[in-house]
């Protein structure tokens, strides 16, 4: 890449990460919150440690509780470092996710130019990685959307060197990456697979490599191997396989958790298990082409890689990502429908963009002499298409998610932190000291109105009084988006005696928001 090549890659990432930072001004949903929320401890010196529940899978004693043990801590340690420089503060932790971001389509078109060889296709990759379509708000959020990118983008240029020229430094850099991948998002391992697959050689230095890899690895996740011992008993979550054994995804919030278990899985019959994945796997096929492929780049990203199926590294991570495919559509197929096929496969869209510009290549090439173009003159022609288009949706998908359609009431992205807020407020004027809240998104609820909170459980109102009385909590929120079996409740219809409806807000959607004491003192709840 030539200096100008360089510079107005950097220009232009700087413009639409800047412009896509503008707008989110909260983290915006349950998993950002959740890691700016334990950001905002670690910068605090609280440590790993957060006051709130967001679930109750390891049947947890209380508050505060042990931080991270089912989402992991990378992204919310890269949030905390420049808030114990510049105060907690959301903007400043936003702060590396952006300045990440910008870089993004510099770093993807240095990885096409070491692919191709050929600077006019690293740029073309370079300007699409810069409209990264759905992805576009959750860059620039506290998530781990574009630390995991980097994480792709670092495995891509590991196995290219790889390729070219194995050595005992490179394997043990590849066992980092897979590290911090783990330290990122809990199926980061299954980057050891695109690794794996080209190990070669003889026995003994295929095992050599994997020592290495291994290695690399452990120096990671020992440490929180050991941190989850001392504070758990276990080296990842207490909660064992009970994800695993999810019926509904809804399920993850049930309270009490025993009914995920290998028994009531089973008992759900075959056919009941198999259409849960079928329905995944289409699910997860349709991101596929929507958000890793934005529609019109698939067939390129398709091309491209069988036109590089020369290059090990390619066909690896190929194969990489048909196996995160099916992880999230049959392993688990609800985490993965819900969210987690879109937040693993980011890790492959340096890949995706890279491929791009050989695919539509490939294509000119069949198509050109059929319909009497030019090659060159073709190549301009589509290759300023396929930016446009990019560009287009990603300012459209960026404009429904985080703008709205009435943005004169504040931006559709933030509004969950300015309703909590609200309700913070409310709270407050209610009650001097409001004590513990049972809520929709504990986190989100904390960042908002500096309350400790417990989640809203999944199941009737029986499971919302078992978990007020185990946790004592003196306040219930609910909003539209409460468990079916709280309709009653938050319809007015059902009434227990044991809370006190004490006002009502009305979300920026035109819902209700209802306040709840409790005020069952002889269950020994609140008084």
């Amino acid at each position: 890449m030539d200096r100008r090549a360089t510079g107005f890659l950097i220009l232009l990432g700087l413009i639409v990460a800047a412009f896509g930072a503008w707008g989110v001004s909260a983290p915006g949903y349950m998993d950002a919150d959740y890691y700016y929320a334990t950001a905002m401890q670690l910068a605090e010196g609280e440590g790993f440690w957060e006051p709130f529940l967001w679930n109750y899978l390891d049947q947890p004693a209380g508050l505060p509780h042990p931080s991270h043990l089912y989402w992991m801590p990378l992204t919310s340690i890269i949030a905390a470092i420049p808030m114990l420089l510049f105060g907690v503060d959301f903007r400043v932790a936003q702060l590396p996710f952006a300045l990440l971001a910008a870089l993004l389509p510099l770093t993807v078109a240095r990885l096409a130019l070491i692919l191709h060889g050929r600077r006019d296709w690293a740029l073309l990759a370079g300007i699409l990685a810069a409209w990264p379509g759905f992805y576009a708000p959750y860059l620039v959020t506290t998530d781990s959307f574009v630390i995991y990118a980097y994480l792709g983008a670092g495995l891509l240029g590991a196995l290219l060197a790889l390729e070219r020229q194995p050595d005992s430094l490179l394997w043990l850099t590849g066992g980092l990456i897979v590290g911090l991948a783990h330290l990122a998002r809990a199926e980061g391992p299954l980057l050891f697979l695109p690794l794996l697959l080209i190990i070669r050689g003889t026995p003994r230095r295929a095992i050599r490599s994997s020592l290495l890899l291994g290695a690399g690895y452990l120096l990671v996740m020992c440490p929180w191997f050991l941190r989850n011992l001392s504070v758990a008993g276990s080296l990842l979550s207490p909660a064992g396989l009970k994800p695993l054994w999810l019926q509904d995804y809804a399920d993850l919030f049930a309270y009490p958790a025993d009914g995920l278990t290998p028994e009531d899985w089973l008992g759900s019959g075959p056919a009941a298990l198999l259409r849960i994945r079928i329905n995944a796997l289409g699910t997860n096929l349709q991101r596929v082409l929507g958000e890793n492929g934005l529609v019109m780049l698939a067939p390129f990203i398709v091309v491209g890689a069988w036109s590089r199926r020369k290059h090990k590294c390619v066909v690896s991570m190929v194969w990489g990502y048909m196996a995160l495919i099916f992880f999230w559509s049959f392993i688990f197929p609800l985490q993965g429908a819900f969210g987690g096929m879109f937040h693993a496969g980011i890790a492959w869209m340096p890949l995706f963009w890279a491929l791009v510009p050989a695919g539509l290549d490939r294509t000119i090439e069949r198509v050109a002499p059929r319909r009497g173009w030019s090659h060159d003159r073709a190549s301009r022609i589509f290759s300023r298409t396929l930016v446009a288009l990019a560009a287009f949706l990603t300012i459209g998908l960026y404009g429904m998610r985080v703008v709205g359609a009435t943005p004169r009431l504040g931006l559709r992205w933030s509004a969950p932190f300015r309703e909590y807020q609200q309700v913070g407020e409310m709270l407050r004027s209610l009650d001097d000291q409001p004590g513990l809240v049972v809520v929709n998104n504990p986190p989100g609820f904390y960042i908002a109105a500096g309350l400790p909170a417990i989640v809203v459980p999944h199941g009737p109102v029986q499971s919302l009084h078992a978990i007020v009385e185990r946790y004592r909590a003196s306040w219930v929120i609910l909003d539209v988006n409460r468990p079916p079996g709280l309709n009653g409740l938050y319809a007015g219809t059902e009434r227990p005696a044991w809370l006190q409806p004490r006002g009502t807000l009305t979300d920026e959607s035109g819902f209700p928001i209802h306040l709840f004491r409790v005020i069952d003192s002889n269950d020994g709840v609140s008084e």
